[in-house]
């Protein structure tokens, strides 16, 4: 090969080519939409989103379709348990009933929304398809959660730094590569499962929720540095022009 390309430094694509000797390993990241992420919504826009969907309080987030590997069951577990008297969890998924974990998220869902116990807290389920909708949303939240399963090398992370949200995930992935290059994330201790996959410490994930949730400082200085660090290395114009580095430099040295 004149170059392998790889979106991580340390994970199972990368470290297969290491052990087999595979030569000209190139990193280049995934990354966010400079067009869609540059700007900030105005308090105008937050008003309007939180009175058009009932969100309150602090705000959650979480974005994957539910095919019972994103960790949302998960999350609802750890939300329910959250010691906040006001918050707001938005799911940003595909709408599809009967499919993977969406029907029993449903049903868990209604009972908090409805339910005396839960009063103060609300779960609001976005049509994940609706681009804007999943933007402006990460752009209001005060966290994303993300409890996964199984990732590679996870766009929303990126997208949530763009969108100046510190996030809270899994070692799923190269999350927790992510974490240190995007300097606005926190890794819950994760259970190795078969595979590749891994499992929320839901303890761990009660604790570094509840510890964000209380420490509004905390959040602002981690989303202030993601969406900075996002902006110098982590867009698409970046990343292209990496791409097209590479290219230009494996012809000239063809010539």
């Amino acid at each position: 090969f004149d170059a392998t390309v790889y979106l991580s430094n340390d994970y199972r694509d990368i470290n297969f080519a290491r052990e087999h000797n595979i030569n000209n390993i190139v990193i280049i990241p995934n990354g966010a939409d400079e067009d869609e992420f540059e700007h900030d919504l105005t308090e105008d826009e937050k008003r309007r989103f939180r009175n058009t969907y009932g969100v309150g309080g602090l705000v959650i987030i979480t974005v994957g379709n539910y095919t019972g590997e994103k960790g949302h069951l998960e999350l609802l577990e750890v939300f329910r348990k959250l010691p906040v008297t006001k918050a707001t969890l938005i799911t940003a998924g595909t709408i599809k009933p009967h499919d993977g974990c969406f029907d029993e998220f449903e049903k868990q869902a209604e009972r908090i929304n409805l339910g005396r116990k839960y009063i103060g807290k609300r779960v609001v389920m976005l049509d994940g398809e609706n681009r804007k909708l999943v933007r402006d949303a990460l752009k209001l939240a005060d966290m994303f959660v993300f409890l996964s399963n199984i990732e590679c090398s996870p766009l929303v992370i990126f997208e949530s730094a763009a969108a100046g949200t510190p996030f809270i995930a899994t070692s799923a992935g190269n999350n927790k590569e992510l974490a240190e290059w995007l300097q606005a994330g926190i890794i819950v201790k994760s259970l190795p499962q078969p595979n590749g996959r891994v499992v929320a410490d839901k303890k761990d994930a009660l604790i570094q929720v509840t510890k964000l949730a209380h420490n509004r400082q905390k959040r602002l200085k981690m989303g202030d540095k993601g969406k900075e660090i996002w902006h110098t290395k982590y867009t698409w114009e970046k990343l292209t022009n990496d791409y097209l580095k590479l290219y230009q430099d494996i012809l000239g040295r063809k010539k």
